[in-house]
């Protein structure tokens, strides 16, 4: 549930998957982490990404079916989605093993998840001022919007915050930055996915492996549920939709790392 809300939401799943093992206590060992705190991420980001594959199902299958009907040059948003895709794919190639050592440490998350809020914070004053739709985006924004992207990498940044900032930066309006940040969004969890997958099927443990699938079934739902919710909020262009979520984080964040120096 809290994957399934977090990954939508803009507070950082990752974030919040490190404080769970610290606020309650869970005795779980460097290796284990180490070895199976990614793997069991992914399973749970399928579960989201499904769910955003399912919601923008229109979107995706028109992108489908001018592939296969060879209409390659009316298909901009395929080509915004992989260009905006690139640099977190360069970034995610270049630096998995540091990012692994990064996912287990508390206190980095609970720093970083207090500069998204920061950065939600901010990123309220360009929101007002967008205008444009996906279809009027460049190449060179969409790039621009992918190294927003790249943030989310850190613990404590949040994927879905960081490419609605850039799209805001950009000009989007409000509701088309959104779907654009969700639209980026699901091949590069499900790429993930792909790629750690023989990491999943080593992990030896049967017991992790289930909870892993239970968990992504139940993120999928809960996440499905949180776009409705987002898509409802951003059409409330008058609301200061970002600054709950920016104070959210700027609290959850400053307790955690204050309960560190204890």
């Amino acid at each position: 549930m809290i994957q399934g809300i977090t990954e939508l939401f803009p507070i950082s799943s990752l974030a919040h998957s490190i404080f769970m093992p610290y606020i309650f206590k869970w005795n779980l060992s460097e290796d284990f982490l180490h070895k199976n705190f990614l793997p069991f991420m992914v399973m749970l980001h399928l579960g989201t990404a499904l769910s955003m594959f399912i919601f923008f199902n229109n979107e995706w299958k028109s992108i489908i079916i001018k592939i296969a009907k060879g209409n390659f040059h009316d298909n901009k948003l395929l080509y915004l989605i992989i260009v905006g895709s690139i640099p977190a794919i360069i970034i995610g190639f270049l630096c998995e093993k540091f990012l692994r050592i990064m996912f287990s440490n508390v206190i980095n998350a609970a720093v970083f998840l207090i500069l998204n809020g920061i950065l939600l914070f901010i990123s309220e004053k360009w929101r007002q001022k967008g205008t444009k739709s996906i279809q009027q985006l460049t190449y060179k924004e969409a790039f621009i919007i992918g190294i927003f992207q790249c943030l989310a990498f850190i613990p404590g940044f949040s994927r879905s915050g960081t490419t609605i900032t850039g799209g805001f930066i950009i000009g989007l309006n409000s509701s088309e930055s959104l779907r654009f940040s969700l639209l980026l969004s699901a091949p590069i969890v499900l790429g993930a996915g792909i790629i750690e997958t023989p990491h999943i099927a080593m992990v030896n443990n049967n017991q992790v492996l289930l909870m892993a699938i239970i968990g992504g079934i139940v993120a999928g739902i809960v996440a499905y549920l949180s776009i409705k919710i987002m898509i409802r909020l951003f059409k409330k262009t008058e609301t200061a939709i970002l600054r709950p979520f920016a104070v959210y984080c700027i609290l959850l964040g400053g307790i955690i790392f204050i309960s560190n120096l204890w």
